[in-house]
């Protein structure tokens, strides 16, 4: 069992470092050391989508469509249903057909587009409630094409863009496609989490850091559609990007704290802590000596909690758009223990 030590007694100077993030937040409704499972938008949220966040726990660029009613635990991977719909596949609408041939041809190579592989997009806004807590989702097949192609073109114009998420968060209808996404704090035994600099050779947000890895899922994962997709996402992505395998998660597991949307690429994902029952310097020889098949990170390092909130307050390293909403989880995770 994973012991948090003094996390509460830290918390009060925590979100004091991390209120400069949005200074026109009311501090006052705060209960400190013992803030409320109600601790919501302690990060500053882009201007462009402040008509999204009200009532939600939003941070940068990221806004959560679900989250889990009892954050102490987050889903485990038996909490949550993925079902994959098989008769439906998102294609670009024939209004937009031209304009998509015109950008599938001018960046083949350099989108790498022949590999034009099978992408799997969230198609619902989940429901949740703590009377209703397990979470469902519902995926259809897109192509990596696709994808690509709303976020290069409606993610970056901020009237379409902002159609698109009225659609999915005021009226619970997906209109754009994205592919799904997890997006993971990785814990070790002595209470360092993994921060990872993305390779210069990944596709998006190359040499950010991250806290900790991102993986989005493949058909590996939800097929056979026996047994449970996150939990093979999940072990498929430590065994790739670190070189451990099943044996290297502790008892608490892989727990799914909320779904959002990272409004600047149109996307939705995942938001994980998974606990590892290795402590900080032995994952560190793991990803040094072991074969990985994945290289998507050059550098990393492993901090406390409270360094990582302080590094993104003073703005230490330039780090992925989703860090400071999966630490804002992640504190409130912490928090409710």
């Amino acid at each position: 069992m994973i012991e948090y030590v003094n996390r509460h007694s830290l918390l009060a100077e925590m979100i004091n470092q991390l209120q400069a993030l949005r200074p026109q937040v009311d501090w006052s409704w705060i209960p400190l050391p013992e803030a409320s499972s109600q601790l919501f938008n302690i990060c500053k949220v882009d201007k462009e989508i402040d008509r999204f966040c009200a009532g939600v726990v939003a941070c940068g660029s990221c806004i959560t469509l679900a989250i889990s009613p009892f954050l102490k635990e987050g889903w485990s991977s038996q909490d949550i249903q993925i079902n994959f719909d098989t008769s439906v596949e998102f294609h670009v609408p024939d209004l937009e057909k031209a304009i998509f041939d015109s950008y599938f041809y001018n960046n083949y190579d350099s989108k790498r587009f022949f590999n034009d592989g099978d992408k799997y997009s969230l198609n619902n806004n989940p429901i949740v409630f703590s009377d209703s807590p397990d979470l469902h989702i519902t995926l259809l097949r897109t192509r990596y094409s696709v994808v690509e192609f709303y976020r290069d073109n409606f993610a970056k114009l901020v009237l379409e863009r902002n159609r698109l998420l009225d659609e999915l968060i005021n009226h619970s209808r997906v209109s754009f496609p994205s592919s799904l996404c997890l997006h993971s704090v990785v814990v070790t035994n002595d209470h360092k989490l993994l921060v990872s600099r993305r390779s210069p050779k990944v596709g998006h947000y190359p040499k950010k850091w991250s806290i900790s890895l991102e993986e989005q899922i493949k058909a590996p994962d939800l097929f056979p559609v026996t047994g449970n997709a996150v939990s093979r996402l999940a072990i498929r992505m430590l065994k790739e990007e670190l070189g451990i395998d099943e044996s290297a998660i502790s008892s608490n597991g892989v727990r799914v704290l909320s779904v959002f949307v990272e409004t600047d690429i149109l996307n939705c994902s995942l938001m994980s802590v998974i606990y590892l029952n290795l402590s900080s310097s032995i994952l560190d020889k793991f990803i040094r000596n072991s074969s990985r098949s994945d290289y998507e990170f050059d550098s990393w390092k492993f901090q406390s909690h409270e360094q990582v909130i302080n590094d993104l307050n003073e703005r230490l390293e330039d780090y992925h758009p989703s860090a400071g909403y999966r630490m804002l989880m992640y504190s409130k995770h912490l928090q409710e223990k």
